[in-house]
């Protein structure tokens, strides 16, 4: 069987996240806290493999990646209210990647500093979430497509409030 961060290809559906070929890899378990919340990805036999932490600063959301040490590896920041881009630094700050939605938006790209496509995640609302990695570590891959759901989550949210 191969281990939860062997693969190229994810699909998240339902807090489980699966392989192309259906097959159960890891789960998503979700904690709340003030001003934010937390998101823990095991694999299928409970191993804890990273989260993410959720913090509100000012008027944004800042979302840290941990390792399953509890090491922060990176931090993802929306570069501006309701764009659907963001950019993602390293624990030292400096930027490592640019995701952004297309414009027909179903899809985030996720780029280096050469502006290389290395993943993409396909997102469309009330349908499985799939993930395909080209050229990045499957943990913050992973992480990333954990954080797109979170901001959709909450963007969803924050559009029901201001409707009421």
């Amino acid at each position: 069987m191969k281990e939860l961060l062997d693969h190229d290809t994810y699909i998240l559906e339902d807090k489980v996240i699966k392989d192309e070929d259906g097959n159960e890899l890891g789960r998503i378990e979700v904690g709340a806290s003030l001003l934010g919340g937390e998101y823990i990805l095991y694999d299928s036999q409970g191993k804890k493999w990273g989260r993410v932490k959720v913090k509100l600063r000012l008027t944004r959301y800042v979302y840290n990646f941990h390792d399953h040490n509890e090491n922060i590896i990176a931090k993802m920041k929306p570069k501006s209210f309701r764009l659907h881009s963001f950019w993602m630094e390293d624990p030292e700050g400096q930027k490592i990647y640019e995701i952004s939605k297309s414009l027909g938006g179903t899809k985030y790209d996720i780029k280096d500093k050469n502006r290389s496509s290395v993943a993409q995640v396909n997102y469309i609302p009330l349908k499985p979430r799939i993930l395909k990695i080209k050229n990045l570590k499957p943990l913050i891959a992973l992480l990333t497509m954990l954080t797109i759901e979170i901001y959709n989550e909450q963007e969803t949210q924050s559009d029901f409030w201001m409707d009421l």
